[in-house]
């Protein structure tokens, strides 16, 4: 009888799922190759484990936090002189020394990391024109070696709610990758480069036919009532999607259409917040 009572009970712990410490997770905003902005102090933040110690190295610096009660955590790097010379940044868990598979759980290492100033590029199709439909575009993409120019190009997302994170990797700008950026934008961080002589990183974030709403915070739009009924109206829309769904129907209207107001903030701009930039280019931002 004893004996069939351990065998139940080792079957039974068996079957329990194993608890497995959460993965340290940051932003894909931090990645090789990213620029960080000088002069400010520059937010590096992400999740993990409640509780766990998290410990950011970068020149010279080691700043440290714990993960709070939701498992995210937020490190405030002193302000950076502009560098041209890569250096890495380090971001570790107190897991590191005791994970299996340190090299994925623990620590996020993130080389070829410059300090310049950061720029976010956004609007409509204007801004999202590529250098490889720009004027002279085959001799300016054969020139484009700026190894201390780089971009992120922001997955485009409509959302509901503001994301707090978003798809893409920064690039380096160079012949291979010049014909992709957006053409005002590589412009003009080309040319702030040049007279400035630092770094220059572009957080690229447009999409053509989008009007000015779809850019504005859901707040923004409730302060104003020339915007507020726009707002309204989308609200509305969203409200007859989800009683057509629930009734098995079709919407008349789609509520993730590109135009939705405060859509493409929540999707795209929101996420990026609160990484450090210098300041904001826009082209066009009507209909």
């Amino acid at each position: 009888m004893k004996l069939r009572l351990c065998i139940v009970a080792c079957l039974c712990l068996a079957a329990l799922p194993s608890v497995v410490p959460a993965e340290l997770v940051l932003p894909p905003l931090f990645s090789d190759n990213m620029v960080l902005q000088q002069g400010v102090k520059v937010p590096i933040w992400g999740k993990a484990e409640p509780g766990e110690k998290i410990t950011v190295l970068f020149k010279g610096q080691t700043k440290e936090t714990v993960a709070n009660d939701a498992g995210t955590w937020r490190i405030m790097l002193d302000p950076l002189r502009p560098s041209s010379e890569p250096s890495d940044l380090v971001v570790m868990s107190s897991l590191a020394s005791s994970a299996p598979r340190p090299s994925t759980l623990g620590t996020r290492p993130y080389t070829n990391v410059l300090v310049g100033d950061v720029w976010l590029a956004s609007g409509q199709s204007n801004m999202e024109f590529p250098v490889e439909k720009s004027t002279n575009a085959a001799a300016e993409i054969e020139t484009a070696s700026f190894p201390t120019l780089r971009s992120f190009d922001v997955q485009k997302k409509v959302a509901l709610a503001p994301q707090d994170s978003v798809g893409g990797r920064w690039v380096v700008c160079n012949p291979q990758t010049a014909g992709k950026l957006s053409a005002v934008a590589f412009f003009f961080a080309r040319e702030i480069s040049q007279k400035r002589g630092i770094p220059i990183g572009i957080l690229h974030c447009s999409a053509g036919w989008t009007p000015a709403e779809a850019w504005m915070s859901r707040e923004a739009l409730q302060s104003d009532p020339d915007f507020a009924y726009i707002l309204k109206r989308w609200d509305e829309v969203t409200a007859e999607a989800e009683k057509a769904k629930a009734e098995g129907g079709k919407p008349k209207y789609d509520p993730m259409f590109l135009h939705r107001a405060a859509g493409f903030w929540n999707g795209g701009i929101a996420p990026l917040i609160p990484y450090g930039i210098r300041g904001v280019i826009w082209y066009q931002g009507e209909t």
